[in-house]
Protein backbone atom coordinates (compact mmCIF):
# COMPACT_ATOMS: atom_id res chain seq x y z
CA UNK A 1 0.00 0.00 0.00
CA UNK A 2 1.33 3.67 -1.23
CA UNK A 3 1.71 5.97 1.61
CA UNK A 4 2.57 8.51 -0.59
CA UNK A 5 1.16 11.78 0.68
CA UNK A 6 -1.84 13.65 -1.54
CA UNK A 7 -1.00 16.73 -3.08
CA UNK A 8 -3.34 19.18 -1.19
CA UNK A 9 -6.05 20.33 -3.43
CA UNK A 10 -5.92 24.60 -3.27
CA UNK A 11 -9.38 25.87 -3.28
CA UNK A 12 -9.79 28.35 -6.01
CA UNK A 13 -10.65 32.22 -4.56
CA UNK A 14 -12.39 35.55 -5.91
CA UNK A 15 -11.97 38.90 -4.73
CA UNK A 16 -15.37 40.93 -5.53
CA UNK A 17 -14.33 44.59 -5.22
CA UNK A 18 -15.84 48.32 -6.22
CA UNK A 19 -17.06 51.13 -4.52
CA UNK A 20 -20.12 51.58 -2.66
CA UNK A 21 -23.54 50.75 -4.16
CA UNK A 22 -21.82 49.18 -7.50
CA UNK A 23 -24.17 46.08 -6.94
CA UNK A 24 -21.27 43.22 -5.41
CA UNK A 25 -23.77 41.50 -3.23
CA UNK A 26 -26.40 41.72 -5.79
CA UNK A 27 -23.59 40.27 -8.31
CA UNK A 28 -22.71 37.48 -5.81
CA UNK A 29 -25.68 36.59 -5.58
CA UNK A 30 -26.33 35.85 -9.08
CA UNK A 31 -22.91 34.09 -9.46
CA UNK A 32 -24.57 31.41 -6.71
CA UNK A 33 -27.31 30.66 -8.54
CA UNK A 34 -25.12 29.94 -11.36
CA UNK A 35 -22.83 27.71 -9.50
CA UNK A 36 -21.78 24.48 -11.23
CA UNK A 37 -24.40 21.29 -9.75
CA UNK A 38 -22.97 20.14 -6.49
CA UNK A 39 -20.40 22.59 -5.86
CA UNK A 40 -20.45 24.11 -2.43
CA UNK A 41 -19.55 27.71 -2.32
CA UNK A 42 -18.32 30.11 0.47
CA UNK A 43 -18.86 33.72 0.97
CA UNK A 44 -16.77 36.34 2.98
CA UNK A 45 -18.24 39.45 3.43
CA UNK A 46 -16.30 42.39 5.15
CA UNK A 47 -18.30 45.40 6.09
CA UNK A 48 -17.06 48.87 7.00
CA UNK A 49 -20.10 49.33 9.65
CA UNK A 50 -20.03 47.53 12.87
CA UNK A 51 -23.90 46.19 11.95
CA UNK A 52 -23.94 43.19 9.47
CA UNK A 53 -26.19 43.69 6.40
CA UNK A 54 -25.28 42.58 3.75
CA UNK A 55 -24.61 38.80 4.90
CA UNK A 56 -28.69 38.48 5.22
CA UNK A 57 -29.52 39.26 1.83
CA UNK A 58 -27.79 35.65 1.17
CA UNK A 59 -30.65 33.24 0.99
CA UNK A 60 -28.85 30.43 2.72
CA UNK A 61 -29.31 27.11 1.60
CA UNK A 62 -27.22 23.71 1.21
CA UNK A 63 -23.60 24.59 -0.44
CA UNK A 64 -23.56 28.10 0.53
CA UNK A 65 -22.00 29.24 3.88
CA UNK A 66 -21.46 32.73 4.72
CA UNK A 67 -19.25 34.37 7.65
CA UNK A 68 -18.78 38.54 8.11
CA UNK A 69 -16.57 40.32 9.31
CA UNK A 70 -17.47 43.66 10.54
CA UNK A 71 -16.66 47.00 11.75
CA UNK A 72 -13.43 47.66 9.81
CA UNK A 73 -11.68 46.24 6.84
CA UNK A 74 -9.81 43.21 6.05
CA UNK A 75 -7.29 45.05 4.63
CA UNK A 76 -6.36 46.76 8.12
CA UNK A 77 -8.44 46.80 11.46
CA UNK A 78 -9.37 43.20 10.74
CA UNK A 79 -6.50 42.18 8.67
CA UNK A 80 -5.31 39.69 11.99
CA UNK A 81 -8.74 37.88 12.12
CA UNK A 82 -8.76 37.70 7.74
CA UNK A 83 -6.43 34.20 7.99
CA UNK A 84 -8.06 32.68 10.91
CA UNK A 85 -11.73 33.52 9.33
CA UNK A 86 -10.58 32.07 6.21
CA UNK A 87 -9.04 28.46 8.02
CA UNK A 88 -11.90 28.41 9.59
CA UNK A 89 -14.89 28.66 6.54
CA UNK A 90 -12.30 25.94 4.89
CA UNK A 91 -12.27 23.78 7.77
CA UNK A 92 -16.20 24.30 8.81
CA UNK A 93 -17.45 24.41 4.86
CA UNK A 94 -14.84 22.54 2.65
CA UNK A 95 -16.00 24.86 -0.29
CA UNK A 96 -15.38 24.43 -3.98
CA UNK A 97 -14.82 28.06 -4.36
CA UNK A 98 -14.86 31.45 -2.35
CA UNK A 99 -15.63 34.67 -3.08
CA UNK A 100 -14.64 37.93 -0.77
CA UNK A 101 -16.74 40.51 -0.68
CA UNK A 102 -14.62 43.44 0.75
CA UNK A 103 -15.84 47.04 2.26
CA UNK A 104 -16.54 49.30 -0.76
CA UNK A 105 -14.22 51.73 1.46
CA UNK A 106 -11.52 49.41 1.79
CA UNK A 107 -7.83 49.31 -0.41
CA UNK A 108 -7.31 45.99 -1.73
CA UNK A 109 -3.72 46.27 -1.49
CA UNK A 110 -3.35 44.84 2.06
CA UNK A 111 -6.19 42.50 1.41
CA UNK A 112 -3.76 41.04 -1.69
CA UNK A 113 -0.96 40.75 0.67
CA UNK A 114 -2.81 38.50 3.23
CA UNK A 115 -4.15 36.72 0.80
CA UNK A 116 -0.53 35.88 -0.52
CA UNK A 117 0.39 34.99 2.73
CA UNK A 118 2.79 31.59 3.22
CA UNK A 119 0.02 30.35 5.98
CA UNK A 120 -3.01 30.91 3.06
CA UNK A 121 -0.84 30.21 -0.43
CA UNK A 122 -0.90 26.73 0.20
CA UNK A 123 -5.08 26.25 0.75
CA UNK A 124 -6.07 29.15 -1.58
CA UNK A 125 -5.54 29.57 -5.15
CA UNK A 126 -6.24 33.29 -6.09
CA UNK A 127 -7.97 33.66 -9.43
CA UNK A 128 -9.23 36.75 -10.96
CA UNK A 129 -10.28 39.93 -8.87
CA UNK A 130 -13.36 40.99 -10.26
CA UNK A 131 -13.88 44.77 -10.06
CA UNK A 132 -17.24 46.29 -10.35
CA UNK A 133 -17.90 50.33 -11.84
CA UNK A 134 -21.54 51.45 -12.26
CA UNK A 135 -20.69 54.43 -15.09
CA UNK A 136 -22.80 57.16 -13.12
CA UNK A 137 -19.73 57.38 -11.03
CA UNK A 138 -17.77 58.91 -13.53
CA UNK A 139 -20.22 62.25 -12.42
CA UNK A 140 -18.76 62.29 -9.19
CA UNK A 141 -15.74 63.88 -8.40
CA UNK A 142 -14.87 62.63 -4.78
CA UNK A 143 -15.19 58.87 -5.81
CA UNK A 144 -12.81 59.95 -9.02
CA UNK A 145 -10.34 61.37 -6.71
CA UNK A 146 -10.47 58.67 -4.11
CA UNK A 147 -7.37 56.64 -4.36
CA UNK A 148 -9.40 53.80 -3.34
CA UNK A 149 -11.48 53.40 -5.92
CA UNK A 150 -8.59 54.22 -8.53
CA UNK A 151 -6.81 51.00 -6.88
CA UNK A 152 -9.48 48.82 -7.06
CA UNK A 153 -9.69 49.50 -10.91
CA UNK A 154 -5.92 49.47 -11.33
CA UNK A 155 -5.58 46.19 -9.71
CA UNK A 156 -8.29 44.22 -10.65
CA UNK A 157 -8.20 41.41 -13.37
CA UNK A 158 -11.42 41.94 -14.78
CA UNK A 159 -13.59 45.08 -14.98
CA UNK A 160 -17.19 44.92 -14.93
CA UNK A 161 -19.56 47.84 -15.84
CA UNK A 162 -22.47 47.10 -13.91
CA UNK A 163 -25.78 48.45 -13.83
CA UNK A 164 -25.34 49.82 -17.78
CA UNK A 165 -28.83 49.90 -18.15
CA UNK A 166 -29.55 52.60 -15.55
CA UNK A 167 -26.93 54.91 -16.40
CA UNK A 168 -26.84 57.56 -19.22
CA UNK A 169 -25.86 56.79 -22.72
CA UNK A 170 -23.06 59.08 -22.64
CA UNK A 171 -21.97 58.27 -19.42
CA UNK A 172 -21.55 54.08 -20.29
CA UNK A 173 -19.46 55.72 -23.47
CA UNK A 174 -17.51 57.16 -20.92
CA UNK A 175 -17.27 54.12 -18.58
CA UNK A 176 -15.90 52.08 -21.60
CA UNK A 177 -13.37 54.46 -22.99
CA UNK A 178 -12.25 54.60 -19.54
CA UNK A 179 -11.73 50.91 -19.70
CA UNK A 180 -10.16 50.42 -23.14
CA UNK A 181 -7.62 52.81 -22.36
CA UNK A 182 -6.52 51.24 -18.81
CA UNK A 183 -2.75 49.87 -19.28
CA UNK A 184 -1.95 47.22 -18.33
CA UNK A 185 -5.37 46.13 -20.52
CA UNK A 186 -7.92 43.94 -18.31
CA UNK A 187 -8.35 40.57 -19.21
CA UNK A 188 -11.45 40.98 -19.69
CA UNK A 189 -14.38 44.20 -19.51
CA UNK A 190 -17.94 43.07 -19.95
CA UNK A 191 -20.96 45.08 -19.08
CA UNK A 192 -23.79 43.69 -16.71
CA UNK A 193 -27.27 44.53 -16.09
CA UNK A 194 -28.18 43.86 -12.26
CA UNK A 195 -24.81 41.60 -11.75
CA UNK A 196 -25.90 39.08 -14.56
CA UNK A 197 -22.20 38.22 -14.65
CA UNK A 198 -21.10 34.75 -16.68
CA UNK A 199 -19.06 32.24 -14.07
CA UNK A 200 -16.93 31.39 -16.18
CA UNK A 201 -14.72 34.72 -15.52
CA UNK A 202 -14.02 33.81 -11.84
CA UNK A 203 -11.52 30.69 -13.38
CA UNK A 204 -9.39 33.31 -15.27
CA UNK A 205 -6.14 32.71 -13.65
CA UNK A 206 -5.06 36.19 -11.51
CA UNK A 207 -1.87 38.33 -13.15
CA UNK A 208 0.50 39.43 -10.94
CA UNK A 209 1.34 42.49 -13.48
CA UNK A 210 -1.68 44.67 -12.03
CA UNK A 211 -0.37 46.77 -9.60
CA UNK A 212 -1.63 49.54 -6.89
CA UNK A 213 -1.30 53.61 -8.17
CA UNK A 214 -1.80 54.43 -4.23
CA UNK A 215 -0.47 51.64 -2.14
CA UNK A 216 0.69 53.46 1.28
CA UNK A 217 -3.20 55.35 0.87
CA UNK A 218 -4.72 52.65 3.56
CA UNK A 219 -2.20 52.95 5.84
CA UNK A 220 -2.56 56.42 6.84
CA UNK A 221 -6.54 56.44 6.26
CA UNK A 222 -7.89 54.56 8.54
CA UNK A 223 -9.47 55.19 12.25
CA UNK A 224 -11.49 52.97 13.40
CA UNK A 225 -13.88 53.53 16.53
CA UNK A 226 -16.41 50.62 17.80
CA UNK A 227 -18.23 53.44 19.63
CA UNK A 228 -20.95 51.48 21.26
CA UNK A 229 -23.73 53.08 22.79
CA UNK A 230 -26.03 50.36 24.09
CA UNK A 231 -26.01 46.86 24.36
CA UNK A 232 -28.62 45.66 26.33
CA UNK A 233 -31.27 45.44 23.52
CA UNK A 234 -34.96 46.14 24.31
CA UNK A 235 -38.36 46.81 22.18
CA UNK A 236 -37.72 50.53 24.10
CA UNK A 237 -33.95 51.05 23.35
CA UNK A 238 -32.08 49.34 20.34
CA UNK A 239 -28.57 48.84 20.08
CA UNK A 240 -26.47 51.54 18.17
CA UNK A 241 -22.71 51.65 16.96
CA UNK A 242 -20.81 54.35 15.79
CA UNK A 243 -17.62 53.96 13.67
CA UNK A 244 -15.14 56.47 11.56
CA UNK A 245 -12.73 56.21 9.03
CA UNK A 246 -11.57 57.40 5.31
CA UNK A 247 -13.83 60.66 5.87
CA UNK A 248 -17.40 58.05 6.11
CA UNK A 249 -19.14 57.98 9.56
CA UNK A 250 -21.19 54.59 10.04
CA UNK A 251 -24.73 54.74 12.22
CA UNK A 252 -26.11 51.66 12.59
CA UNK A 253 -29.09 49.89 14.76
CA UNK A 254 -30.32 46.54 15.53
CA UNK A 255 -33.58 46.49 16.76
CA UNK A 256 -35.50 44.24 19.07
CA UNK A 257 -37.11 41.32 17.16
CA UNK A 258 -40.61 42.01 18.22
CA UNK A 259 -40.60 44.94 16.58
CA UNK A 260 -42.62 45.48 13.49
CA UNK A 261 -41.76 48.17 11.22
CA UNK A 262 -44.87 49.31 8.95
CA UNK A 263 -44.02 50.82 5.08
CA UNK A 264 -44.25 54.14 6.22
CA UNK A 265 -40.46 53.42 7.88
CA UNK A 266 -39.23 53.38 4.45
CA UNK A 267 -40.84 57.00 3.09
CA UNK A 268 -38.88 58.09 6.24
CA UNK A 269 -35.43 56.49 5.51
CA UNK A 270 -36.39 58.13 2.14
CA UNK A 271 -36.36 61.56 3.50
CA UNK A 272 -33.13 61.53 5.20
CA UNK A 273 -30.16 63.84 4.00
CA UNK A 274 -27.56 62.96 1.66
CA UNK A 275 -25.83 59.74 2.89
CA UNK A 276 -23.70 57.10 0.53
CA UNK A 277 -25.45 53.79 1.59
CA UNK A 278 -28.67 53.05 3.64
CA UNK A 279 -28.91 49.36 4.11
CA UNK A 280 -31.63 47.41 6.38
CA UNK A 281 -33.36 44.51 6.89
CA UNK A 282 -37.30 45.34 8.78
CA UNK A 283 -39.73 43.02 9.58
CA UNK A 284 -42.77 43.82 8.48
CA UNK A 285 -46.71 43.06 8.41
CA UNK A 286 -46.08 41.71 4.81
CA UNK A 287 -42.84 39.83 5.93
CA UNK A 288 -39.10 40.35 5.94
CA UNK A 289 -37.60 43.04 3.54
CA UNK A 290 -33.99 44.02 2.36
CA UNK A 291 -34.07 47.90 2.21
CA UNK A 292 -31.21 49.24 0.20
CA UNK A 293 -30.22 53.21 -0.94
CA UNK A 294 -27.56 54.66 -2.68
CA UNK A 295 -27.27 58.26 -2.30
CA UNK A 296 -30.84 59.01 -3.92
CA UNK A 297 -31.74 55.90 -5.29
CA UNK A 298 -33.69 52.89 -3.40
CA UNK A 299 -35.03 49.55 -3.82
CA UNK A 300 -36.98 47.20 -2.04
CA UNK A 301 -36.17 43.13 -1.47
CA UNK A 302 -38.33 40.45 0.27
CA UNK A 303 -36.05 38.09 2.13
CA UNK A 304 -36.14 35.17 3.90
CA UNK A 305 -33.90 36.25 6.89
CA UNK A 306 -35.36 35.66 9.96
CA UNK A 307 -34.22 37.60 13.09
CA UNK A 308 -33.83 40.96 14.11
CA UNK A 309 -34.61 44.22 11.80
CA UNK A 310 -31.38 46.53 11.48
CA UNK A 311 -29.93 49.17 9.79
CA UNK A 312 -26.88 51.00 8.95
CA UNK A 313 -26.07 54.04 7.68
CA UNK A 314 -22.95 55.92 5.74
CA UNK A 315 -22.25 59.02 5.46
CA UNK A 316 -19.78 61.75 4.86
CA UNK A 317 -20.70 63.72 7.82
CA UNK A 318 -22.68 63.70 11.07
CA UNK A 319 -25.92 62.98 11.14
CA UNK A 320 -28.72 63.19 14.15
CA UNK A 321 -28.65 59.83 15.41
CA UNK A 322 -31.29 60.44 17.84
CA UNK A 323 -33.47 62.36 15.75
CA UNK A 324 -32.97 59.16 13.59
CA UNK A 325 -34.00 56.48 16.40
CA UNK A 326 -36.64 57.50 17.83
CA UNK A 327 -38.13 59.03 14.08
CA UNK A 328 -37.99 54.46 13.14
CA UNK A 329 -39.22 54.20 16.92
CA UNK A 330 -42.45 55.87 16.23
CA UNK A 331 -43.31 53.68 13.43
CA UNK A 332 -42.66 50.60 15.29
CA UNK A 333 -44.99 48.55 16.93
CA UNK A 334 -44.56 45.60 19.19
CA UNK A 335 -46.29 41.96 18.53
CA UNK A 336 -45.71 39.00 20.73
CA UNK A 337 -45.50 36.10 18.20
CA UNK A 338 -41.64 34.83 16.97
CA UNK A 339 -40.56 36.43 13.98
CA UNK A 340 -39.05 33.15 13.40
CA UNK A 341 -42.43 31.91 12.64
Amino acid sequence: MSTEKQPLQRIPLNLITGYLGVGKTTTILNLLNRRPEGEKWAILVNEFGHIGIDQEAFELEEGIQVKELTGGCVCCTLAGKLTPTLMRLIHLAQPDRILVEPTGLGHPAGIFDALSSPDLTPFIDLRATLCLMDPRLLETPEVLGSETFQDQINMADVLVLNQTDLAPAELSRDAREHAANLFPPKQQVVEAVQGQVDPKVLDLVREGHFQARFPAYHEHSHHHSSGTDSDELTPEKPIRRLGRAYGRVSCGWIFHSDLVFPEGVFRFLDSLGPADRVKGVFRTPEGWVLYNRVNNEATLYQLAYRRDSRLEIITDQELDWDHIEDGLLTFATTVSSSPHS
